[in-house]
């Protein structure tokens, strides 16, 4: 998949701006502040219809503006698709090939796009929830059946903090919901566990393939279930739990609190390691993640300020990597004489 041309009209500073861009590495620098991430982000906005940056839409409208019009061609499999979002007035509509569509999942079942920007060297020591959204919309593209699990584990979790609060309990609609929501946690767990264990050995081999050198890779899937009698195991806990479920008025347990832990070499990154350690950790994390991709679902590669903290040597072997794929967009405050590169230079 590759991205020929976007236009940009009132998007962050860009109040009309058309760019085109090649297959393999693009390379977009200039001065700060100049636009480089804002061309980006719009470049992923494609993929989710939200920004790598914000939870708020309404921050990427131009401050003269009272919406914002992104369009992009793409090029997926020999297939065209003519992409449209609009905001305007917090409504957003999303046409591809000039046909409307409703639900984000359609967009992203047609548009893989992977980034890696300045703060996501914090991924491994962050809070929990931080690598619950990035297993949640990593997995998202890569299963389909996931986002209505999710979806169907955040109802019946509702309803079950619902029937807590409740001034008169009605067990026999508790059990009967819990009871559903263990199946449903059971499929959840199952997808998570098996993406973990894939992920596992492809970031050992993506560290050997860029790095050259091997190293010992342990990812740790922390869940309050893990047991093989699953459903059983699940229900146990909730009714061991419930004083305290009904004392605070929601449900204390469940998949909701997920997290894992990476170690290289016997050392937890996100608590032991340096900055350094952290942020090569988390790129091979999301590199290995293109590794697992599907041929026909490799996702545009979007690398945000990755050069700036690197060694030389580090440089020249993530380069070559990157060299290798489809399409890849690196921002970067200074020009690398490259092969095979396309440059974009942005000024006021």
């Amino acid at each position: 998949m590759i991205i020929k041309s976007i236009k940009l009209v009132n998007f962050r500073n860009y109040e009309l701006n058309e760019f085109n861009f090649e297959k393999g590495i693009n390379f977009i620098y200039g001065d700060n502040a100049i636009g480089k991430t804002n061309l980006v982000e719009a470049i992923y906005y494609f993929s989710l219809t939200r920004s790598f940056r914000t939870n708020n839409d309404g921050l990427l409208i131009n401050k003269n503006a009272s919406s914002f019009y992104l369009k992009g061609f793409f090029i997926k499999q020999n297939r065209n698709y003519n992409i449209d979002i609009v905001l305007d007035k917090n409504v957003k509509k999303i046409t591809i090939n000039d046909k409307s569509i409703k639900k984000v999942s359609e967009l992203s079942n047609v548009i893989n796009i992977l980034s890696f920007i300045p703060g996501d060297v914090d991924l491994l020591k962050d809070a929990p929830k931080r690598r619950r959204d990035f297993l949640n919309t990593t997995i998202l593209k890569n299963e389909p059946r996931y986002l209505k699990l999710m979806s169907d584990y955040e109802y019946l979790n509702k309803e079950r903090n619902s029937l807590l609060k409740s001034e008169s309990l009605d067990f026999n609609l508790l059990n009967v919901i819990t009871f559903k929501l263990a199946n449903v946690s059971y499929e959840i767990y199952k997808i998570r566990n098996e993406f973990i264990k894939k992920i596992e050995e492809s970031v050992r081999l993506t560290y050997k393939e860029i790095f050259l050198k091997d190293i010992d890779v342990n990812i740790e899937y922390l869940t309050f279930n893990s047991s093989s009698d699953y459903i059983r195991k699940f229900i146990k806990i909730y009714e061991d739990n419930l004083d305290n479920d009904l004392k605070v008025g929601y449900s204390t347990n469940g998949i909701q609190k997920d997290d894992f832990i990476l170690k290289i070499n016997g050392k937890e990154i996100g608590k032991f390691g340096s900055q350094g350690e952290n942020r090569i950790a988390c790129l091979i994390l999301k590199l290995a993640i293109y590794s697992l991709s599907k041929e026909d679902n490799k996702p545009i590669l979007i690398l945000d300020d990755i050069l700036s903290e690197l060694d030389k040597n580090n440089e020249d072997l993530l380069l070559n990597y990157l060299s290798k794929v489809e399409q890849v967009f690196i921002t970067s405050t200074k020009k690398y004489n490259l092969q095979n590169c396309h440059y974009c230079y942005l000024t006021k």
